[in-house]
């Protein structure tokens, strides 16, 4: 399972770099207006910033891989470390780039990820 933590490390970088860009090309350019129709009109809106295609790609990129790791490891393992990858590299994006506050609280949460994501890929 040890050599199969790198392609784990990839689908859920791929993942949390998709919801980045994501992040960042939504920021103040949809919301709710009160009609759907204004929301799905938004939405299409957003096609035209390559943000957006970004993003889509490394989505993308993120399920190929998965359903990769699906055929190849125990799901078992499989699916709790890549939950907690998805946390903790999200969490570090959204100090790193966002520049949002993680309390103690968060850090000590963020450490028993680590040490679980060390655990489960060794057992």
């Amino acid at each position: 399972m040890f050599k199969g933590i790198f392609i784990n490390l990839g689908c859920a970088a791929l993942a949390v770099i998709a919801n980045a860009l994501l992040k960042q090309a939504l920021h103040g350019r949809i919301g709710w207006k009160g009609s759907v129709l204004t929301l799905f009109a938004d939405a299409f809106g957003l096609l035209r910033y390559p943000l957006v295609w970004l993003g889509a790609a490394a989505f993308v990129g993120a399920n190929v891989l998965w359903l990769f790791i699906l055929a190849t490891q125990r799901m078992s393992v499989a699916y709790p470390l890549q939950l907690s990858l998805v946390f903790l590299f999200s969490t570090l994006a959204s100090i790193l780039v966002f520049s949002e506050k993680v309390t103690v609280l968060g850090m000590l949460g963020l450490a028993l990820v680590v040490s679980g994501v060390v655990l489960v890929s060794r057992g």
